[in-house]
C-alpha cells in the first residue's frame, strides 16, 4: 500500500486534499477522476451546489504534470489552469 496526499490545485478548489492509496490506480486519469469524485461528493454533502456546477464545467481540464512518483513525500497536485 502506497499512500500519497493528493491535492486539487486551482483557484476554486485549492487545498482540497485526500490521502489516496496509489496501488489501486494504474493511470493518472483514474486518480484524477477519483479525486474529482471525492470533491464532488464533498460539495454535494456540504450543499455547495453552485461550486459543484463549477466543478462540472471545469472537470475535463484537470491534469497531473508529474509522474506518480512514490519515492518522495511531496503531494501529487491535480491542476487546472483554466480557473
Amino acid at each position: 500500500m502506497v499512500i500519497k496526499k493528493c491535492q486539487i490545485s486551482c483557484a476554486y478548489f485549492w487545498g482540497f486534499n485526500r490521502d489516496i492509496d496509489l496501488d489501486i490506480f494504474n493511470t493518472k486519469e483514474k486518480l484524477i477522476n477519483q479525486m474529482l469524485n471525492l470533491l464532488e461528493e464533498y460539495l454535494i454533502n456540504s450543499n455547495l451546489l453552485v461550486l459543484k456546477e463549477k466543478l462540472d464545467l471545469l472537470r475535463p481540464n484537470y491534469h497531473i504534470h508529474d509522474e506518480l512518483n512514490v519515492t518522495n513525500n511531496e503531494a501529487i497536485y491535480i491542476c487546472n489552469h483554466d480557473c
